[in-house]
């Protein structure tokens, strides 16, 4: 008797999706973290030399700097840059820029006498490392306007900022466009119509953005805005901006951390320029409710992707620990936050998204986003000197599932 109500049962289940009609839905969210191995001592950088295409550089811990790369299909395994490569060059994070499809070049500071040095991979051939000076307090900031011209922009020991611009045949050396740029900083550049280059750093005296339009270098210095630019967790060394570029408008978008100077709250700040600056108030918390009470945000690190039509993403790296009242102690917990904005779409606000880190991931403490595709997005984090780290990848693509929907009955 009970098997003939089972069986019974199951004919009734299989008559019930038989009237049911599989509808595919589905829709963009974030994959899990995955380790694309690699032992770092730098934050990573990666580039979008070409369709489906990226390639992802950082500093392994004998100091040469390592590449891998998605060829569309799959990762290709770690290679590496050999020829510079010693203590001197653990603190250089690369800066990394590509100016047509299979030609990218990337760009390192040598910590101590501020050397910058330049490898290019063009194609099959990868060319030397080559020394182009300088005396740089900071990373370098390179632009690509245009096939084979490069821009790089750094702070150097005055604390000026200093450009050295490749016009496609030769390097014309570094020339100081003046500033006082604050220690521990460098400059964020990026390009918009009209063969145009605009800088914002962060100011030493009063800690607040200024401009300089690099076609126009008469106009001087330009306070952006009033609010001044912090370092938003204990263990940060940079409150660096990041600028970038509308791919279908000729603005520059950048964002930084700053703090209101009436309230000290904190936040991440928006700041459009089209020819004259816009700002805005992200919201920002850093996730500190969700990291909850007894908690103190030991690092922070941000990047942003700017898309057509005035939209863009914003992600956040926040590394909480266990407040002890030391620098190193307390247990950690990274968390990844996701905010998207779109003009006239939904409000946007921040997103806590729940990823786990891969276990051989280390001390994860950089963040590296991009798109390939203007809808998908890629971020990549790795580890510093003082703690090293795998490079771990999460992407934002579209994920389809299927479901059954009930069939409207036929009378």
């Amino acid at each position: 008797m009970r098997f003939a109500l089972f069986v019974s049962s199951l004919i009734v289940a299989f008559a019930a999706r038989a009237e049911a009609r599989p509808t595919r839905v589905g829709g963009y969210d974030w994959t899990g973290w995955v380790s694309q191995g690699g032992v770092l001592v730098s934050g990573p950088d990666c580039v979008a030399a070409g369709a489906k295409r990226i390639d992802c550089f950082a500093r392994g811990q004998d100091g040469q700097m390592r590449r891998r790369w998605w060829d569309g299909s799959a990762w290709q395994p770690w290679s590496s840059a050999p020829g510079v490569s010693n203590a001197a060059f653990y603190h250089a994070r690369p800066e990394c820029v590509s100016w047509s499809p299979d030609h990218i070049d990337c760009f390192v500071r040598r910590h101590g006498d501020g050397v910058m040095f330049r490898r290019t991979w063009d194609g099959a051939y990868l060319h030397s490392w080559e020394n182009l000076g300088g005396s740089l307090t900071s990373d370098p900031e390179c632009v690509s306007k245009a096939p084979q011209r490069i821009d790089c922009f750094a702070r150097g020991e005055d604390g000026a900022m200093w450009q050295n611009s490749f016009d496609g045949n030769i390097w014309n050396g570094w020339i100081s466009r003046g500033g006082e740029i604050s220690d521990q900083s460098k400059p964020a550049c990026a390009f918009r119509a009209g063969d145009k280059i605009d800088c914002v750093v962060v100011w030493a005296s009063d800690k607040k953005l200024r401009h300089f339009a690099v076609y126009s270098p008469g106009d001087g210095w330009n306070v952006v805005s009033g609010s001044a630019i912090v370092l938003p967790s204990s263990e940060n060394v940079d409150a660096s901006p990041k600028c970038y570029g509308a791919p279908d408008d000729a603005r520059i978008d950048c964002f930084a951390p700053f703090a209101n100077s009436s309230t000290g709250y904190r936040s991440l700040g928006h700041y459009s320029y089209d020819g004259s600056w816009s700002v805005s108030d992200l919201s920002s918390d850093f996730g500190r409710a969700a990291a909850g009470s007894g908690q103190d945000l030991a690092h922070y690190d941000f990047d942003c992707v700017v898309g057509a039509n005035e939209r863009f993403d914003c992600m956040e790296l926040v590394v909480w620990r266990q407040y002890v009242g030391t620098l190193n102690g307390g247990a950690r917990t990274a968390r990844f936050r996701h905010f998207a904005h779109a003009v006239g779409g939904a409000p946007a606000q921040w997103r806590n998204v729940a990823l786990t880190m891969p276990v051989e991931a280390g001390n994860v403490t950089f963040l590296k986003c991009l798109s390939i595709d203007g809808e998908r997005l890629d971020c990549f984090t790795g580890g510093n000197w003082l703690g090293n780290s795998t490079l771990n990848q999460a992407s934002f693509v579209y994920q389809e599932r299927i479901t059954f929907q009930p069939m409207k009955p036929v009378h």
